[in-house]
């Protein structure tokens, strides 16, 4: 039988306490910058990132 190679799921989500996902088209405002430093370390071990199509469209997603 094929050996099928393990597979990890991780997520990520950022909620205000009223469950707002941005503030101004944002999500800048509701982390605070050691929210951030820990997405981007997060993101250094994916091999693929799933993104909502309104972030994709808001958020700077380029690095």
């Amino acid at each position: 039988m094929k050996q099928v190679p393990e597979v990890k799921t991780m997520a990520n989500i950022l909620l205000a306490k009223n469950l707002a996902t941005s503030l101004g088209g944002s999500s800048r405002a509701l982390s605070p910058e050691s929210d951030r430093i820990r997405f981007h370390q997060i993101r250094t071990l994916a091999k693929a990132i799933l993104i909502g199509g309104q972030s994709y469209r808001n958020e700077p997603y380029s690095k």
